[in-house]
């Protein structure tokens, strides 16, 4: 399959601070990608997603390294090959080698079971009432570092 050029991310996904330099969007991918977008990281670039479990990391260009939160060590993905993200907590993706670009597609599974979204949905709530907590139990000195109010906290749903 011919990879399109452009970097952007899938319109399901629930990703947020992706720190791209730069984002062009030439257009979807066709079948087997019909719903997802086609990345393309150099090496200054990387992609951050959050709350991404289930999703799938397809390269098909070069060769990218996915660092996910929980896992000790790296995970270093060849063209051709797929990775699956394991937990809800931050996912960091970018290219390895500073010769080329790395073309990825981040996209959904085919399908999920109600179990699964339930699973997932119940899994989200007590990871953020535990958020909720541990920001609560900072000092306020230490929530201004991180640029937050403890009125901020709890809008944090």
């Amino acid at each position: 399959m011919a990879a399109l050029p452009g970097i952007t991310v899938p319109g399901t996904a629930d990703c947020y601070g992706h720190s791209v330099w730069d984002v062009k969007l030439y257009g979807s991918a066709g079948a087997p990608y019909d719903r997802s977008m086609i990345l393309r990281l150099t090496l200054r670039d990387f992609l951050t997603l959050q709350g991404a479990r289930g999703m799938a990391i397809d390269v098909l260009v070069g060769r990218v390294w996915i660092t996910e939160d929980g896992r000790a060590g790296d995970s270093f993905v060849d063209a051709g090959r797929s990775y699956r993200v394991g937990g809800h907590g931050l996912v960091l993706i970018g290219a390895e080698s500073q010769a080329d670009t790395a073309e990825v597609v981040v996209r959904r599974p085919p399908y999920r079971t109600a179990w699964a979204w339930v699973r997932d949905g119940i899994s989200k709530f007590f990871m953020r009432r535990q958020t909720r907590g541990e920001l609560h139990a900072l000092p306020d000195h230490m929530l201004r570092d991180i640029g937050l109010r403890r009125d901020q906290i709890d809008l944090y749903r």
